[in-house]
């Protein structure tokens, strides 16, 4: 590799003292490629003279570790050359001369075992971790890919499942495009970044975003949703507060929820918004919490009978925001249960309902189902109007007068699968209409009169009401002229 390239790439990680410390580890490719010469100079020279100049620049308090792979053992030994990392420095503060000695006699011998030095790598942070917050980064410089048959992927995902986690900075040094693909699947994987190093600028600006993301910066932490608690099960369910924000006041298990509940009548619907922040945590065996940066979030809606009717997660994302409206099926009790298949920071998780009223008639009120609950009409335009989840019907009326003649018209204002229908009758039940819509027309009812002075009544209704959805209602009345 150049030496300007490397020593870029490792002046880039230099830690400013005003940031907090977060765990280190380089991995420094030794394996046999690392004895060509570029520039006039092995590539391993370049690589350890550029990581003495940077290590000798990280402040005091920082912990750091040097791995190592493929220096001790030649190709002709496959088997043990694939097992040949080693951690030439632990994690401590810098000691110059120790790293001068460790380095300076490496020599390029065996293969690329880059999945087998990751699993060693996560034992060293994992023993330096014990007890204190930090993060993790790993920092792995190679010029080729994996070539002992490991599955960097298969052992980050592990990792993951038991709670680990590193974020993984990967660097190739103009490697070929398998090579490429592997490292940035690693990089991503992890949440880490891939750098393809083609020349000195390009890594000067790569690594540059690489330092930013692998430190972390302390900061005051605003904790955001005020704290509330549900029940332990369906019967202990408490009643949601409503549009506010919210967070629960305790951390929760894996597959553990608090119960609430929210009572929804005709015309409504339940607004359901959930965020995460940057934390999430595991339990350990023993009880106590770790945090990592893999937080998660969960609400499922059930219904009066306990069948689940709805449900949303957010699994291992940062600062993520979900947003769904619930149309119900039936109008009545639907309880709430906040939590997931993993663990929930109680401070970075966050959630908020609202219910939704679907009026109609340019208004708030719902139309109801019978000719009890009609709303009054006027012969006019009415933009808003709904029907949908367990707003299955609207039933208007309006007072008719023989020598007029009336119009009606629906017009749906999304896309829908089913169609409307409607009915005009009298007050003593008797139908003067009915027509059905094509799947996502309107319905013109041609003009009519009506055979009496008396109320008269519309119902609208919708086939098949999944979900909430708009309709635009048009009254006229046109008197009828009078020939001699």
């Amino acid at each position: 590799m150049n030496r300007l390239v490397l020593a870029a790439f490792i002046a880039a990680i230099c830690i400013p003292s005003s940031q907090a410390a977060t765990d280190i580890e380089f991995i420094l490719d030794v394996s046999g490629s690392m004895e060509k010469q570029l520039d006039g100079e092995k590539q391993l020279d370049s690589a350890r003279n550029a990581l003495k100049k940077a290590l000798a620049d990280i402040p005091p308090g920082q912990l750091v570790a040097i791995r190592a792979y493929g220096h001790r053992i030649d190709k002709a030994n496959k088997e043990e050359s694939c097992k040949d990392s080693e951690l030439l420095v632990p994690f401590k503060e810098v000691d110059m001369a120790e790293v001068a000695v460790a380095v300076g006699s490496l020599q390029p011998r065996g293969y690329t075992p880059i999945a087998f030095t990751l699993g060693q790598a996560r034992n060293d942070l994992y023993a330096v971790g014990v007890g204190r917050e930090s993060e993790r980064a790993v920092i792995l410089l190679t010029d080729g890919e994996e070539t002992c048959g490991g599955d960097s992927l298969a052992l980050l995902k592990q990792m993951k499942e038991e709670g680990f986690d590193v974020t993984v900075y990967t660097i190739g040094f103009n490697v070929n495009d398998v090579a490429k693909k592997q490292l940035k699947e690693i990089a991503d994987f992890s949440g880490g970044q891939y750098f393809d190093a083609k020349n000195s600028k390009q890594l000067n600006d790569a690594l540059k975003t690489a330092t930013q993301q692998s430190l972390v910066i302390e900061k005051e932490k605003a904790i955001y949703g005020s704290d509330i608690r549900g029940g332990d099960n369906y019967a202990a369910a408490v009643p949601i507060i409503l549009d506010k924000e919210l967070k629960l006041d305790h951390h929760q298990k894996a597959k553990f929820y608090d119960y609430f509940y929210v009572d929804l009548e005709s015309g409504e619907e339940m607004l359901v918004s959930m965020n995460t922040l940057e934390k999430g945590i595991s339990f350990n065996k023993d009880g106590t919490v770790k945090e990592h940066g893999h937080p998660s979030i969960g609400i499922q809606i059930h219904d009066t009978n306990r069948n689940s009717v709805w449900g949303q997660l957010i699994r291992g994302t940062k600062f993520k925001h979900i947003e769904s409206a619930f149309s119900p099926s039936t109008m009545g009790r639907y309880y709430i249960l906040v939590g997931v298949d993993r663990a929930m920071h109680k401070d970075h998780a966050t959630f908020q309902i609202s219910k939704l009223s679907k009026g109609d008639l340019d208004a708030s009120a719902d139309a109801g189902d019978t000719v009890k609950t009609a709303l009054p009409v006027e012969m006019k335009r009415y933009d808003v109007n709904h029907l949908g989840g367990g707003d299955k019907k609207d039933m208007y009326y309006f007072d008719g007068t023989p020598g007029s003649k009336y119009f009606i018209g629906i017009i749906p204002q999304e896309e829908l699968n089913g169609y409307y229908k409607i009915n005009v009758f009298d007050e003593y039940k008797q139908v003067l209409f009915r027509k059905n819509s094509n799947t996502g027309q309107g319905i013109k009812v041609p003009e009519f009169e009506v055979p009496d002075e008396g109320r008269y009544f519309i119902s609208i209704g919708l086939h098949n009401p999944k979900k909430s959805l708009p309709y635009t209602l048009i009254l006229r009345e046109k008197k009828i002229e009078k020939t001699e």
